[in-house]
């Protein structure tokens, strides 16, 4: 029950109130039970208030069922903030005729929010007791909703203080004032349209949404459900209505526009084709690239399987999402079937997302045959490519051998040539001597080249087979400087030696004297007269290093970076320095890799051009 036995003035004055109203007044609780009726109810219904104190309005209550009917059809739409009126309504009480004005809305009374129902009964013929409207509109004041009326010419003829609040004027400036100095010219079109409508049909016009604006000019959105007023003679006077303030709904709808919009736009614009699937399989939604990929339509994919796309698809059961219950993959390579039965190769990227709190799959589609065309030109190009350099190499091997023998005997007739006329009349002769000498450094040169050729023929066919044994290569370093001592003499050179007395390491010594050799001779030829060749060995941690340093012309650091490239071809400074380039290219490069056979690493180090250059050679003592 309503707390009107508080005793204070405030209650009683209340309470007094709503007994002496000269219409019927019931107030009831959202949940429909019954709290208060006043004095004038009672005896319309024939019932006191204690009989039907918190009885539920529509379950319990002895009243006109004809009249619950109406209650309770336009129930949720009071909770919701409208306001119900009905007016000469008839309903049957005690076996007779009582023709009502039936009013409903929401009311605040001691902080406590109620629906009243207000039941006016009129005798047949009487008119509207203009007193009882004073006072129903003096109830609307407690409205928690903007409430107004409006002649036909749309001018206020009534506002409560809750739209006084929302609007920022008072009553005295919106009274008289045009709905339409609210509005901007397209809202006042929109609701002009709304108004004729209930006007002409006689008929209420729920839900009308609109945009006001209030008087410091800041924007809000109401919506109303508009109703029609009558005079005492039954002729349309106006309109009436609550304003909800659905602003902020409604700036929350707006947004959620403006970021669909902008998805959309991101959507069809992105460089991927886009397919949203359900989890029947269907396709929600694809964007423009999609269609430009497969050559359908939108309306062609929308709705449809994805089977018409996909290859595998609802009937494979072999999706990893919806069938191994995979949240996302990547660069799945795959295809995309087109509406021309052709197939597209494709990238695709797929991931669960969530669209109205179901789940879909997005899948990113990106065209990806014009990689597959490469990539096919590609493996082409790599199979001639192979195919010629196994003809390379064939050739080499045949060429090689082919040139083995007979240089081999040349370069052996030049030697013995030398020996059986070494000491003869010929000898006196500079000129033959000339001769006899350049063939037999050509033959040197052109049995070397050869041999070359075979060696590095066999490592690319992984037939350059190692022998190792323990060697001492202390010894095997000094009897390399023995072989070579002449050479250091003619260059006028300085060669110091740091060697330990012994060092003992598994190695093929032929291949390795043959690694040092070079390196050391090298040196020689890139030295110029007068400098010096440092050659030190030594034991660390686990491996045995030899470092050959000379005072040379140098190296630069793209010069370094191919000295052991299969006939590399590094520019050097020579003539200024005396320097003959007679290599083939082969001698640093076969070195490398008898090296790496052993498990071991070569580099080169320099300062630059005229600082000299340290070759390295780390081999492993045990293997």
């Amino acid at each position: 029950m309503i707390s009107f036995d508080e005793g204070t003035p405030r209650s009683i004055k209340i309470k007094d109130t709503f007994d002496s109203l000269p219409y019927s007044i019931i107030f009831v609780t959202f949940s429909g039970l019954i709290k208060y009726i006043n004095e004038k109810a009672e005896r319309l219904f024939d019932i006191e208030l204690e009989e039907i104190i918190n009885k539920n309005l529509f379950l319990d209550s002895p009243l006109s069922k004809e009249l619950l009917i109406v209650l309770e059809n336009k129930f949720d739409d009071v909770i919701s903030g409208d306001i119900f009126g009905k007016k000469a309504f008839c309903i049957r009480l005690n076996e007779k005729p009582h023709l009502l004005n039936l009013y409903m809305s929401q009311i605040k009374l001691f902080k406590q929010s109620y629906i009243q129902i207000i039941i006016d009964e009129l005798k047949v013929q009487e008119s509207i007791n203009f007193q009882s409207e004073k006072k129903f509109k003096d109830i609307i004041e407690n409205s928690k909703e903007g409430y107004f009326e409006l002649d036909l010419e749309g001018k206020f003829t009534f506002v409560n203080q809750a739209l006084c609040n929302s609007l920022g004027y008072t009553s005295e400036e919106l009274l008289g004032m045009s709905y339409k100095n609210l509005m901007d010219e397209q809202t006042i079109k929109k609701a002009f349209k709304a108004f004729n409508g209930v006007y002409r049909k006689n008929q209420e016009k729920k839900h009308f949404q609109y945009e006001i604006i209030t008087k410091s000019g800041e924007i809000l959105y109401g919506e109303t459900n508009i109703y029609l007023v009558y005079n005492s003679e039954g002729e349309i006077i106006g309109f009436r209505g609550f304003m909800r303030d659905i602003t902020e709904q409604k700036r929350s709808e707006i947004k959620l526009k403006e970021s669909e919009k902008r998805f959309r736009t991101l959507y069809e614009n992105i460089p991927c084709g886009t397919v949203i699937i359900d989890e029947n399989y269907r396709i929600k939604g694809v964007n423009q690239r999609t269609c430009e990929i497969t050559g359908f339509s939108d309306e062609e994919l929308r709705g449809k399987l994805c089977d018409i796309i996909c290859p595998k698809g609802s009937l494979s059961k072999r999706c990893p999402i919806w069938e191994e219950n995979v949240p996302s993959f990547r660069d799945m390579d795959t295809f995309i079937k087109c509406k021309d039965g052709s197939e597209t190769p494709i990238l695709k990227n797929a991931k669960r997302i969530q669209i109205d709190g179901k789940v879909h799959i997005l899948e990113n589609i990106y065209d990806n045959s014009h990689q597959k065309e490469v990539e096919t030109l590609i493996k082409k190009e790599n199979k001639k490519l192979k195919e010629l350099e196994k003809m390379r190499k064939k050739f080499l091997d045949v060429a090689a051998h082919e040139l083995k023998t007979p240089l081999t005997s040349l370069y052996g007739a030049s030697q013995l040539l030398t020996e059986l006329y070494h000491g003869q009349e010929f000898s006196n002769n500079s000129e033959f001597e000339e001769l006899l000498t350049m063939i037999n450094n050509s033959g040197e040169r052109l049995v070397n080249l050869v041999s070359n050729l075979l060696d590095i023929s066999r490592i690319e066919t992984n037939n350059f087979k190692l022998e190792k044994k323990p060697k001492d290569l202390t010894y095997l370093l000094s009897k390399c400087l023995r072989d070579i001592k002449y050479l250091i003499k003619e260059r006028n050179l300085t060669i110091t030696e740091n060697l330990p007395e012994e060092l003992i390491i598994n190695i093929d010594a032929q291949k390795i004297e043959r690694v040092i050799i070079n390196l050391i001779s090298n040196a020689i030829k890139y030295t110029p007269s007068g400098g010096s060749i440092r050659i030190e060995l030594l034991k660390k941690d686990h491996s045995a290093l030899l470092s050959i340093i000379d005072s040379g012309i140098g190296l630069t650091k793209d010069q370094i970076k191919k000295v052991f490239n299969k006939f590399a071809n590094i520019n050097k400074p020579t003539d200024e320095y005396n320097i003959k380039m007679d290599g083939s290219g082969l001698g640093l490069h076969i070195s490398k890799e008898i090296v790496i056979l052993h498990n071991g690493e070569i580099t080169a180090e320099s300062e630059g051009l005229n600082r000299g250059s340290t070759f390295t050679i780390k081999l492993p003592l045990q293997d």
